[in-house]
């Protein structure tokens, strides 16, 4: 095998031993290396590899942010390289065919964004809670029906995508993560929500269509951060007045439910985007004529008359409407 020994290079190439080596590579490209030998090197930049498959990395240093991007490779398995790179701050096995995490996974303790979406995987291992770094996770569209106890250790999570799974009721173990600012839970099994998730002060995008959720509790009212709530493709039929102390809420979105009456003080004022559309309503309170922020109001698809359709307009001269 070639052997390039204390030199400042631009670029890798597969097949090669490097000794001592210092690398200055491009930031927007990916490398896909085989069979080459890293020892005492260092990395100056951020690298991203998509393979790194017969390589070893022996004492070597990285300066920027290390990715491995496996996604989309048809693993069965996730593959023991992975588990060298010790300074790994993004892993991406997504798309792939693995239904098992190994409890290696939480040698990767710089571990700050992982995707291991869309695979097959059913549970999660308890040794997921070492991976006290991580920040963002990316578990949809695999069979996860629970997670497990260990899981509420995360306590730096702020991003979590849970949804496409078979999660029937809001896990405990999310509640008790006070750091998280986005929640994706669509297309879940979720019928209803227990009044402690509003303990999730710092939550600003909450995504919850395509569950079985009937009513809102009134403890949604202490999510005071929340910017952004999709409650779509749900069996809602009344709204709390409570949802009206959303001050900071700018989008809503509530297509395809069963509602068929708006109570008066619903609204945040703040509103910039509501979306009611598939719905039973056949009139708006004249309150909405507050909404001066509302630029985009979908009311297509419900049983507005004319004459109602007329006197929004009038209300909402400068808002993009649909009937």
């Amino acid at each position: 095998m070639p052997k390039i020994k204390g030199k400042s290079l631009q670029k890798i190439e597969s097949g090669i031993t490097y000794e001592g080596c210092s690398f200055y590579l491009e930031k927007a490209s990916k490398y896909n290396i085989k069979n080459s030998v890293f020892d005492n090197c260092s990395f100056r930049s951020d690298v991203i590899f998509i393979d790194i498959e017969g390589c070893e990395f022996t004492n070597c240093g990285f300066s920027g942010k290390l990715e491995l991007d496996l996604s989309e490779k048809r693993l069965m398995e996730m593959p023991s390289y992975v588990f060298q790179l010790k300074n790994l701050s993004t892993l991406s096995i997504s798309h792939n065919q693995i239904s098992k995490l190994p409890p290696e996974l939480a040698q990767l303790q710089n571990l700050s964004d992982l995707n291991i979406g869309s695979n097959q995987i059913s549970k999660l291992p308890p040794e997921f809670a070492q991976l006290q770094n991580l920040s963002t996770l990316g578990i949809s569209h695999n069979f996860i029906s629970q997670l497990p106890p260990e899981f509420a250790q995360l306590q730096n999570l702020s991003t979590l995508d849970i949804s496409c799974n078979f999660i029937s009721e809001l896990p405990s173990e999310l509640i008790q993560l006070q750091n998280f600012s986005t929640l994706y839970l669509h297309d879940n099994q979720i019928n209803e929500l227990p009044p402690e998730f509003a303990q999730l002060q710092n939550l600003s995008i909450f995504n919850l269509s395509d569950n079985y959720i009937s009513q809102l509790p009134p403890e949604f009212a202490q999510l005071q951060n929340l910017s952004i709530l999709h409650l779509s493709d749900n069996e809602i039929d009344t709204l709390p007045p409570e949802l009206a102390q959303l001050q900071n809420l700018s989008t809503l979105s509530l297509h395809n439910n069963q509602i068929s009456k708006l109570p008066s003080e619903l609204i945040p004022q703040n509103l910039s985007y509501l979306n009611l559309s598939n719905n039973k309503i056949s009139e708006l309170p004249p309150e909405f004529a507050q909404l001066k922020d509302l630029s985009t109001l979908n009311l297509s698809h419900n049983q507005i008359s004319e004459k109602q359709q007329s006197l929004i307009k009038k209300w909402l001269p400068n808002c993009n409407l649909y009937f």
